[in-house]
């Protein structure tokens, strides 16, 4: 099997689209009468001019940000005749922006930025790949036994892109602002199941034996600059003086060994209980392992013969159940004593106490 789609999806506001590919291929194969094996793989591209915070309507890169400034402000430059003054600079009419600069008037909403001037002059872009490979081996063994490796990866990377121009608002006295991101997340999964499953009469049982480990790295890396030479230059070496930079990486893991064993009689008496001991990465060493399990049972109401004078029942299970959970999303790193960077003392770095264990 194999696909491909294109979409391009154009945004209500200046400067917002999205467009994006994606492939995918999938394929089966019964290389024995024992052995099958199975691949699926997706990859897709997207490209995205986005408004700046534009989940926030305070922000000044949001034209919605409009409907909190009063009628009375103006939006553009004006002469003494009223007509539109234009940045010849930027090749665009010259946007208000509410600082000293406009007739001395300061606006006390959103001053230095004006919504329609930032989407049509300021950049605010991502770009990236994503990835999913999954590939799944099945052994069937003698005496009802099924064994099943399930093994994925995930690659997500973005590189963003941001710019703020340097003719207008806050910037402009540093002569333009660019930044640059880059950040992935890599995923690896590996699954193995061993399933054994048989019927005797009206009996049936089903025993599973798993194990499955999964890691999460995370990397991020991002620097800005100012005192650009052209704002369509629009890399970091477009500009001269570094405002900031920082990297990172954060790495998660997770791994389970786990069994359940499910019974049931004629379709009517149902059972099952299942045990997981599962650590996580989250936890201090010594306490990294936690133990869950669940038991349950079902009656199958509608299948007993006194049931049968109730036509106009189509189903009736009475079902109970009870089990034990664990939570491990308190955030990694949580169980450790961590030390930060602090700031530049004569060249020589600080540190501070990042987070206690």
């Amino acid at each position: 099997f194999a696909s491909a789609n294109y979409l391009n999806h154009e945004g209500i506001t200046y400067n917002s689209n999205y467009e994006r590919f994606t492939g995918r291929i999938k394929a089966d194969y019964q290389a024995k009468k024992w052995f099958r094996l199975t691949g699926d793989m997706n990859y897709s591209h997207f490209d995205r001019n986005y408004v700046d915070n534009d989940g926030d309507t305070g922000s000044s890169g949001n034209l919605f940000a409009l409907q909190n400034i009063a009628p009375i402000y103006p939006v553009f430059y004006r002469d003494a005749k009223g007509n539109i003054m234009f940045n010849n600079e930027a090749g665009i009419p010259a946007y208000d922006y509410g600082d000293v600069t406009n007739l001395g008037l300061v606006r006390p909403y959103l001053n230095q930025s004006n919504p329609i001037s930032d989407l049509l002059v300021n950049t605010s872009n991502s770009e990236g790949n994503t990835f999913r490979g999954v590939g799944t081996a099945d052994i069937y063994l003698p005496y009802g036994f099924t064994f099943t490796s399930t093994n994925s990866a995930y690659v997500y990377e973005s590189r963003g892109t941001s710019v703020t121009n340097p003719y207008f608002g806050q910037y402009k006295s540093s002569k333009g602002l660019v930044g640059k991101s880059h950040s992935r997340q890599f995923d690896l999964t590996f699954a193995q199941r061993l399933n054994w499953h048989q019927t005797y009469g009206k009996h049936d049982v089903e025993v599973m034996l798993g194990h499955e480990f999964y890691r999460n790295t995370n990397y991020y890396l991002s620097g800005s600059k100012s005192n650009m030479s052209s704002q369509g230059n629009k890399e970091l070496d477009g500009a001269v003086i570094v405002q900031s930079t920082g990297s990172y990486l954060s790495e998660y893991n997770t791994e389970s060994w786990m069994g359940r064993a499910m019974y049931n009689y004629d379709d009517r008496y149902f059972a099952y209980g299942s045990v997981m001991r599962q650590a996580s990465s989250a936890f201090h060493p010594d306490h990294r392992w936690g133990t869950f399990w669940s038991i349950g049972g079902m009656w199958n109401v509608k299948s007993e013969e006194f049931m049968l004078a109730y036509d106009y029942i189509n189903d009736m299970r009475l079902k109970a159940s009870y089990g034990t959970t664990g939570n491990s999303g308190i955030g990694n790193y949580i169980a450790y004593g961590t030390i930060g960077t602090g700031p530049n003392y004569n060249g020589q770095a600080g540190t501070t106490i990042g987070n206690p264990a």
